[in-house]
């Protein structure tokens, strides 16, 4: 599991990004939050799995599953119907920009795309096994 300090730096780097924006049908902050529930339920399952799951990055990628969306908020609004399409590649490509150096990877900010491969994202996906939806 996450230790408290890295946990806490990785939600405030998401609050930085989820805030001061409306969303259709979530109101005020709403993807914050739910990311914040997403870790927490993700914790939950991992205890349920009789295989051995990286802990730590399940929960990095529950938290950070719809950073994609960051890029679809315009003029502080978010239409999560509209903005859904291509948000996990979006998310893929921007992740380590968010959070690379809490988690091992490059230092905020833009960089090369030759830098960014493979990404934070798809490190994850592939350790965990996870399909491409």
């Amino acid at each position: 599991m996450l230790e408290e300090s890295r946990r806490s730096k990785l939600e405030s780097r998401l609050k930085e990004v989820f805030s001061d924006y409306r969303e259709l049908a979530g109101g005020k902050n709403y993807r914050y939050h739910h990311l914040r529930s997403s870790r927490k339920y993700a914790v939950k399952l991992i205890e349920t799995v009789d295989e051995e799951v990286d802990e730590k990055a399940v929960e990095i990628a529950a938290l950070f599953h719809d950073i994609g969306r960051s890029e679809d908020i315009k003029d502080g609004y978010l239409d999560p119907i509209k903005a859904h399409e291509g948000h996990a590649e979006t998310g893929e490509r921007i992740v380590e920009e968010h959070i690379g150096d809490l988690v091992g990877g490059k230092t905020p900010g833009k960089s090369k795309a030759s830098d960014r491969k493979p990404s934070l994202g798809a490190r994850i996906n592939r350790r965990q096994n996870c399909p491409r939806l």
